[in-house]
């Protein structure tokens, strides 16, 4: 049975792809900080700390392919962005090369931000165009597909640029649906466009990368061939959830960029992390985030992708699972 590292493995996507690979008679093993009071059943889980070279070796030692899932999203600087994003996968990709016995893959999990936005709607984002990342997320994200380029020759990858990923037990995705409920949302992206993907594809996608040797050494942008922009998302969930269509506020984009540093500064005073920030404010005022995953099609002959009206009603069924 293929052992499969995942670290970031008790989020929100990490969590579904164990699940699935332990269903589809893998061996996942979570890596993370801390293990959780609700273990899942039959699961492997494994503590390591970035900062320490033996502890993140211990981790990942026999395993057979790595996914490389733990991100930060929402920081406060670009250091802490830099830390988590690209120093972390940083001390991954040295653990990986200083093993005797080193997996033969890993699979990274970058972003459509690593990329940047699209000026024209009509010219979503393909892996022939230059990067152009305009966050700190999406630069740092950036910096650790560069630091996974590192792995030695015997170790294969392959990065994979997801943009929105949508789905059940999203905390993101659910503090969007408490403003559809009150009626109130905001449209921080003006007539941008975006894409998204459904989180049940994204877990078939790494699936994929790690049975298929095709896709190794590859960049990939992952996603519905569809775009769409903040309204229609936000009808189309409304929809799902049966509830009216809520107020939409068009914001500018200098109060887009205040709300951020005010959900900085008063999430810091209460000691969480902001759930938006300057950062993300910066992607809203950046443009269209879209992208097209025909290289990634052509290359796994893949068959489809789940339509965003679909996938909101399935993470909106309560016998959906």
């Amino acid at each position: 049975m293929k052992v499969i590292a995942i670290t970031g493995g008790t989020g929100f996507v990490g969590r579904a792809l164990a699940k699935k690979l332990l269903a589809d008679k893998y061996q996942p093993r979570i890596l993370t900080r801390r293990l959780p009071k609700n273990r899942l059943k039959d699961m492997q889980y494994a503590v390591l700390d970035y900062t320490n070279s033996h502890s993140v070796e211990k981790a990942i030692e026999n395993s057979d392919v790595v996914v490389h899932l733990a991100a930060a999203l929402f920081c406060r600087s670009k250091a802490e962005f830099e830390k988590a994003n690209t120093h972390n996968t940083r001390a991954l990709v040295n653990a990986v090369n200083s093993l005797a016995k080193k997996p033969a893959k890993v699979i990274y999990i970058s972003s459509l931000a690593a990329g940047g936005p699209s000026s024209n709607a009509d010219k979503p984002r393909t892996e022939d165009m230059k990067e152009n990342p305009v966050s700190f997320y999406g630069k740092t994200k950036l910096a650790g597909e560069e630091e996974i380029k590192r792995l030695d020759d015997d170790v294969e990858f392959t990065i994979l640029r997801p943009p929105i990923v949508y789905g059940k037990h999203d905390s993101g995705f659910s503090k969007i649906a408490n403003f559809v409920k009150k009626g109130l949302m905001i449209n921080a992206g003006g007539n941008a466009f975006f894409s998204f993907i459904y989180l049940h594809d994204l877990i078939e996608v790494i699936k994929t990368a790690v049975e298929n040797n095709t896709v190794m050494g590859k960049t990939y942008y992952v996603c519905e061939n569809s775009v769409y922009n903040w309204k229609t998302f936000i009808q189309l969930m409304s929809e799902a959830m049966g509830v009216k269509m809520p107020l939409m506020l068009n914001i500018p984009g200098p109060l887009v960029h205040l709300m951020g540093y005010i959900y900085e500064l008063t999430s810091g005073l209460m000691g969480k992390t902001p759930i938006f920030n300057r950062d993300k404010a910066r992607e809203s005022n950046a443009g269209n985030w879209i992208a097209y995953s025909g290289k990634w099609e052509k290359d796994t002959n893949w068959q489809g992708w789940t339509p965003l009206k679909e996938g909101l009603k399935k993470s909106f069924d309560k016998d959906e699972k």
